[in-house]
């Protein structure tokens, strides 16, 4: 998955949630320029981020494109995978 994925999937949420950037930053507990950078593709989510987001949207983490690989067993990262096999 590219980050550009998960964007396109946060700025539909938002819009189907009728919220901002701003809004959301600010029920997640999460800075507004994190937002952006994962509004705007620049980088992709980390676990703890989704986790805040899907408690603040009230949506299932299952739901968002960065955890749908991770639920199937394969690791986000190439480190992780390293670690795990160790």
């Amino acid at each position: 998955m590219n980050d550009f994925v998960f964007a396109n999937w946060f700025r539909n949420v938002l819009s189907d949630k009728r919220l901002t950037a701003s809004e959301v930053a600010e029920r997640a507990r999460i800075s507004k320029a994190s937002c952006y950078f994962y509004l705007s593709g620049t980088r992709l989510p980390d676990p703890d981020f989704v986790v805040k987001l899907c408690t603040a949207l009230r949506i299932p983490p299952e739901s968002v494109p960065a955890f749908q690989r991770r639920a199937v067993g394969k690791p986000a990262h190439k480190s992780h995978a390293a670690k795990v096999t160790q």
